[in-house]
């Protein structure tokens, strides 16, 4: 590996090709100053609500029987994260932390990218966000933004990061 690259780049360019295979284009992991909106898209579709009265127990697996709560829960956190500007791809939502822990340079924030690539990747006759373009839209934000936020060694921030004077160790033990 030479100067130029650090654990940091290889990190967004395997994010970025990761990304590029699951949404089906390559992409560059912009960081948050640089992440700008797609070009020509206004606003995103909203992710729809999943109805989950016309839905019979009988669709779901039993390893899924947990799953209609969260798929319930999905419209409200996705339909949550910034469309635009610096924080373009933050979920700016309140889901189990308090406003002392909600900001956007707290990575655990963006945990819920994970259930957006899950319900999106999730083919399933239940699962009415399986390759969602409103869905995809906030997948592709959440992942670039969670690219992002990492620093030149590749950790992410935590209990504020060094903007807030936190700390980063505590999702860092991987690296």
């Amino acid at each position: 590996m030479t100067a130029e690259w650090n654990r940091r780049h290889v990190l967004a360019a395997s994010g970025a090709l990761a990304c590029g295979s699951v949404m089906g284009a390559a992409v560059s992991p912009p960081t948050r100053a640089s992440a700008t909106p797609d070009q020509g898209t206004a606003a995103w579709e909203p992710v729809p609500a999943a109805d989950l009265e016309s839905l019979s127990p009988d669709l779901f697996a039993d390893d899924e029987l947990t799953l209609p709560y969260f798929l319930a829960h999905l419209h409200t956190v996705a339909n949550a994260v910034v469309e635009e500007g610096p924080l373009r791809g933050f979920i700016d939502i309140h889901v189990w932390r308090g406003s002392a822990e909600q900001f956007p340079d707290h990575a655990r924030v963006m945990e819920n990218t994970l259930s957006f690539a899950y319900f999106w990747a999730t083919d399933r006759p239940w699962n009415l966000h399986h390759h969602s373009p409103a869905l995809q839209n906030r997948l592709r934000a959440s992942l670039e933004y969670l690219i992002g936020l990492q620093d030149d060694n590749g950790m992410y921030p935590f209990d504020g990061g060094s903007d807030f004077g936190g700390d980063y160790k505590s999702l860092s033990y991987a690296n």
